[in-house]
């Protein structure tokens, strides 16, 4: 399918859009500020990556984006699923 980056990963709707996107064959990296959480919705899912950081930060931001790329060679979709 394709690689998907979602902020706010942790909890509610951002948690099951990734782990839909990963049931349906997306390379996921899930962001958030609580690694316990982020933990939690990447258990069980081989397609779920976790990057703890606080996406309101642009640097934190433009780091994942780099790391993701370097990891997968693309990225096609973002998901923000946070206020």
């Amino acid at each position: 399918m394709g690689v998907a980056l979602v902020t706010g990963g942790g909890t509610g709707i951002g948690a099951a859009i990734a782990q839909r996107l990963a049931a349906d064959g997306w390379d996921v990296v899930i962001t958030g500020r609580r690694a316990d959480r982020l933990t939690q919705v990447a258990a069980g899912h081989q397609r779920i990556v976790v990057e703890v950081g606080d996406s309101a930060d642009p640097a934190v931001i433009a780091g994942i984006v780099d790391r993701t790329v370097a990891r997968f060679g693309r990225l096609d979709e973002i998901g923000r699923a946070h206020v």
